[in-house]
């Protein structure tokens, strides 16, 4: 909701719930979380920063960072997903686009100087939430791991056939299959694409990047360009068929909304 009030330009409620929600008051502590805040404008997330420094509100900016090809397939990965993502990893310019990487690092250090702390996602020493909690004060004596998967990523063959589904529906219906492919398969582990000519455009595109993340914000141990191990990439026995049972499934429960009737009907007949 913070979000959407910023992108709004409603700063009277972006005001309202940083006051009286996020730190009410006795609050000492908040944590504010949302993978939309990267894509904040630069004058709006002025304004997130002059409100906060007129509560007195102390805020610490924490963003993980990842080795480049990774992040960038990854990203490729939840368009799939969730989009209308139809074409290959690679196929596409922007699949293999470094700068917007920096560029929310760039607009955060801004306006947060000193109080932006950003951390290597690929650390071989801890995992995400030891080095979340240390950054933000968090005593993990009393916490315990999850033992299931959360929202788990695709693997290469359901990539596959989900993104030919999506040139049948044009993104109409991604999310919901999806959900339903990952529901019936939830411990899947998926894996990174990679070929060398691919490894080889991100390591050239993002070498000077990669060098200001690393001397900016001293990272220990320092980001990489990727985490390519020179092993050949291939999709797993049955994953693309399993991906396509769980349309046909998905379809065959799916009651389209009145305005979804025509896109489900032309989703059909392409599928068929």
């Amino acid at each position: 909701v913070l979000f959407v009030a910023l992108r709004n330009n409603d700063y009277v409620e972006a005001e309202r719930l940083l006051t009286e929600s996020y730190f009410a008051a006795g609050c000492e502590r908040a944590i504010v979380s949302c993978e939309l805040l990267q894509n904040l404008a630069r004058p709006r997330l002025q304004m997130l920063q002059e409100i906060c420094e007129r509560h007195d509100i102390q805020v610490t900016v924490i963003a993980y960072v990842r080795s480049f090809y990774e992040h960038l397939y990854s990203t490729y990965a939840q368009h799939v997903k969730q989009g209308s993502t139809s074409h290959a990893f690679g196929s596409d310019p922007d699949d293999l686009d470094t700068y917007k990487y920096v560029e929310v690092l760039m607009k955060y250090a801004r306006y947060f100087h000193d109080r932006f702390v950003v951390l290597n996602y690929n650390d071989p020493g801890g995992d995400v939430f030891t080095s979340f909690a240390a950054a933000v004060g968090v005593d993990t004596a009393g916490t315990s791991r999850l033992s299931a998967a959360v929202n788990r990523s695709l693997s290469i063959g359901e990539i596959d056939a989900l993104r030919q589904l999506n040139a049948l529906h044009g993104g109409e219906f991604s999310r919901r299959i999806s959900d339903c492919l990952v529901e019936q398969f939830p411990d899947r582990r998926s894996e990174i694409y990679y070929t060398e000519e691919l490894v080889r455009a991100v390591r050239e595109q993002s070498a000077a990047e990669v060098a200001w993340i690393n001397h900016q914000f001293r990272l220990a141990p320092p980001v990489q360009s990727d985490q390519y191990t020179n092993k050949t990439s291939g999709a797993a026995r049955g994953h693309r068929e399993s991906a396509i049972t769980a349309a046909v499934r998905w379809a065959q429960v799916f009651e389209p909304k009145p305005e979804q009737t025509l896109a489900f009907v032309g989703f059909l007949r392409n599928f068929a």
